[in-house]
């Protein structure tokens, strides 16, 4: 249903208090069929039917490493309230204790009516930003100030420039696709199931929020910043860009984009920086050895010498680069946490 001015009124109960009182709930709730998920103490709407983990706010704030799919048992909350009967996944993971205490699965509990939903937000851990650079001649592609970005699978990392090469704020934070599972393999799934648009959107509003920070920080307004440089893995850059992740999702793995290439901020859907400014999307080499090691390559200057050399990044993915007479090798492989015992079998 639209109101005049074309607002709908699922809009106009998102942005309003929540009153629990049954005239507001006739009119707003009632036609709608829409019921109150308090989540840590804040209120939202929420289709009845729909998984807990599937709520944005949830996504946006939990870790869910399976992707949502009942294989990890880390997606455990508090519930109370109107929400669907345990269910067989859950009392498999679950411990009867946990079950007399209210605790359930994100992605296995359903809204059924008006609930609340807690857990423990884990404080957030130390990312380091900090490193050496080597002396480089500087030509800027930005005629104030530039931003560079490094979008990890479980990080974002983020500098401020300015013309003259100075350093002027730096920021990082978690991925909030984690939401979507701590592994590129569960992120191209979930966007090739239907969450590409919710995807993007979500890394977009982190870079959004890192550049109000770096700008907050240099005392300059954020449509100041004129030109950006992102690297990443090839995923990464895929799921950034919204490009379909269907041609990493299985062999041969031949993608249909390495990017190396210039896009502008309203093209990607960013809102903060000037809507003409260019954004560098660095140069992949192929679906599983991504920009971020080439731009780590670069920054490195590995090749300089004639003496053979290693670069090792161990992140979430893992990438490794040797260079020996002359020539350069390199190769991937999954390193994080949950994918420890893969890597142990093989």
């Amino acid at each position: 249903m639209v109101k005049k001015g074309g607002e709908g009124i699922c809009e106009r109960v998102k942005r309003m208090p929540v009153l629990h009182n049954d005239m507001w709930r006739k009119e707003f709730i009632g036609r709608e069929k829409m019921s109150i998920v308090t989540i840590n103490g804040i209120a939202y709407t929420a289709v009845p039917g729909t998984k807990i983990g599937e709520l944005p706010a949830v996504r946006q704030l939990m870790s869910m490493p399976c992707g949502g799919h009942g294989r990890c048992g880390k997606c455990r909350v508090r519930v109370r309230g109107e929400v669907s009967a345990p269910s067989e996944t859950e009392r498999r993971l679950l411990a009867p204790e946990e079950m007399a205490g209210a605790v359930r699965l994100a992605c296995c509990a359903a809204v059924e009516g008006d609930c609340t939903v807690e857990w423990d937000v884990a404080a957030p851990g130390q990312i380091r930003v900090a490193g050496d650079m080597p002396d480089i001649l500087l030509k800027p592609a930005f005629g104030r100030y530039g931003a560079a970005f490094d979008i990890g699978t479980t990080t974002l990392a983020a500098r401020l420039y300015d013309a003259r090469g100075r350093l002027l704020a730096e920021d990082s934070r978690l991925n909030p696709q984690s939401g979507w599972g701590a592994d590129v393999i569960s992120r191209i799934e979930a966007s090739l199931g239907g969450a590409a648009e919710k995807i993007v959107e979500a890394v977009c509003g982190a870079l959004d929020a890192m550049l109000l920070e770096l700008s907050a920080r240099a005392g300059i307004s954020g449509e100041e910043i004129d030109a950006m440089a992102v690297t990443g893995n090839t995923v990464m850059l895929y799921l950034l860009t919204g490009t379909s992740a269907e041609p990493l999702s299985h062999a041969p793995f031949m993608v249909d984009r390495l990017f190396g290439e210039t896009v502008y901020a309203g093209e990607l859907g960013l809102a903060v920086p000037r809507q003409d400014a260019e954004i560098y999307l660095a140069p992949c080499v192929s679906a599983f050895v991504g920009a971020d090691l080439v731009t780590a390559l670069l920054a490195c200057g590995i090749g300089k010498t004639g003496a053979a050399q290693l670069l090792v990044d161990i992140g979430t993915n893992g990438e490794m680069a040797l260079w020996r007479e002359g020539k350069l090798y390199c190769c991937s492989t999954a390193a994080a946490a949950a994918s420890g015992r893969k890597m142990a079998e093989s």
